[in-house]
């Protein structure tokens, strides 16, 4: 066998399967790699509305119990296809507050053989905290997750959790949008006691659920904002307000029509307007950020060993990236440390944003060369990357772009007005040098060794051993020079002793 003698690190292939049976969708995740960034292997949805009439009647949706029968079993089957290693089976507001939730679990553990727990609503809002925490791992503020009986809320302080509360604000709570508009007092009454409960003032929320996402895609839409990626989209508290007045205002026809939201979603809009616009009125948030992790991600990010959840994400999962991809993996490092000294003054975002570039650098090499610059920017803006905000992922596109050829028109792109001036200017010079360095060593291991670069006031120095000069031949001197203009330097290259 080709492959007889290579050997797999066992968390790598490890994979998670996390099962939500939720008011409204019941679903499944399947994980790979007991990593801090690991891949997505498996992702599915069924909307059941197990959660429809609860409130009202005590017992969970007859239709949606017969539908999550059928996608209970289906999963699993699907679990014992796929060689699952671990399954974690979890059921929230619904089946919490049914009289008839325990029977359902009872027949639904006997008939998968999946056990479940069922989640309090403190345990619920805290699962959804680490979630967002698996994305952000700093972050700091009010963690807000809708779903469809139960909006629950956490606070986040730089990484560690807080208080944790769970109210029946969702919108399955009530039968109609009549009795949602009448629940008016009702929202308020409850923001109020929540925003009592919580240990200080909050700046940020964190949204978490599909209600949320949504209105942020109608944001997105009204906007015209040029990257569709929903996890780590930020709004002001006055931009949310004007989009939720927005959709309260508008028949669900506009909104899927100028949206292209799924009626389904779109059915659970407005009572998410209504919870936010109280939310801003009560709380006072300055700003909001949609999180596409959450609760399923959080019972994951609490399995993994404490030396994997400290582990940066963005770093870990450029590192798989250049792991799986690049012909000399290790190498990113060396081109890190080759390039770092045309900067200065870094923060350390910066430093781990240059750093993550430089993993990335040779990822896109089988490409043909007409279209790598082009393909760097695809992948990099839709990729599955958590630890970095749209203008990082921007700025991270932008410079592997310039790493090959024709990164000049791709920086043309609508896409990237979202970038500040200077951070174009960053990106376009460490993409260059990224060029420069890739070029001069073949990305080859070990292949910077006899090369230096170094800035002064005035020049742009690249030293060669003399040992090594012919490093210095082909392109190599107009490489230098087109880094030399983009620092505004003038390029010298040497050929000495390093």
């Amino acid at each position: 066998m080709l492959i007889s003698n290579q050997k797999f690190n066992r968390t790598e292939t490890f994979k998670t399967a996390i099962i939500d049976i939720g008011s409204n969708s019941v679903r499944i995740v399947i994980l790979k790699g007991l990593k801090r960034s690991p891949e997505y292997f498996y992702n599915e949805k069924v909307i059941c509305k197990l959660g429809f009439g609860v409130k009202a009647k005590g017992f969970l949706n007859p239709e949606g119990i017969t539908l999550a029968f059928k996608t209970l079993a289906r999963f699993s089957l699907l679990i014992s296809k796929m060689k699952v290693d671990k399954t974690i089976g979890v059921a929230t507001a619904a089946v919490r507050e049914a009289k008839d939730g325990q029977e359902f679990l009872g027949k639904v553990s006997k008939e998968t053989g999946i056990s479940f727990r069922v989640l309090s609503g403190r345990q619920e809002a805290k699962y959804s905290a680490k979630g967002v925490l698996f994305g952000w791992p700093k972050a700091n503020g009010l963690v807000c997750d809708i779903g469809g009986l139960s909006v629950e809320f956490c606070e986040v302080l730089k990484g560690e959790i807080l208080s944790a509360q769970s109210v029946n604000l969702g919108p399955l709570a009530f039968a109609n949008e009549k009795e949602m508009e009448g629940q008016k007092r009702s929202f308020k009454h409850s923001l109020k006691n929540i925003n009592s409960k919580l240990t200080r003032k909050n700046k940020s929320v964190f949204l978490v659920g599909g209600a949320w996402r949504a209105l942020a895609k109608v944001d997105m839409e009204l906007k015209g904002y040029p990257l569709k990626i929903l996890h780590e989209y930020r709004m002001r508290s006055k931009e949310m307000e004007e989009t939720a007045s927005w959709c309260l205002s508008q028949s669900e026809a506009e909104i899927i029509k100028r949206t292209g939201l799924s009626e389904a979603r779109v059915s659970s809009i407005k009572h998410a307007c209504r919870v936010i616009l109280d939310l801003i009125l009560i709380l006072k948030p300055d700003k909001f950020f949609v999180s596409s992790y959450g609760l399923r991600e959080g019972l994951f990010f609490e399995k993994l060993d404490e030396c994997v959840k400290v582990q940066d994400p963005l770093i870990e999962v450029s590192l798989d990236y250049e792991k799986r991809s690049a012909r000399f993996p290790g190498f990113g490092v060396e081109l890190y440390d080759w390039v770092l000294p045309i900067f200065s003054k870094l923060t350390k975002l910066e430093q781990k944003v240059i750093l993550s570039a430089c993993l990335l650098h040779d990822t896109i090499w089988f490409a043909h060369p007409d279209y790598r610059s082009e393909l760097c920017v695809d992948t990099i803006t839709r990729a599955n990357m958590v630890g970095i905000d749209h203008s990082g992922r921007l700025f991270l596109g932008l410079a592997l772009a310039f790493r090959y050829k024709g990164g000049a028109q791709i920086s043309e792109l609508p896409t990237f007005r979202i970038l500040r001036q200077r951070d174009k200017e960053k990106a376009i010079i460490l993409g260059k040098a990224m060029r420069l360095g890739a070029l001069l060593s073949g990305s080859a291991l070990g292949g910077l060794r006899k090369a230096k670069l170094s800035v002064s006031s005035k020049e742009l120095v690249l030293m060669i051993d003399e040992d090594a000069k012919a490093l210095a031949g082909g392109i190599v001197k107009k490489r230098l020079v087109s880094l030399g203009d983009a620092l505004n330097l003038k390029a010298k290259l040497v050929i000495e002793n390093v």
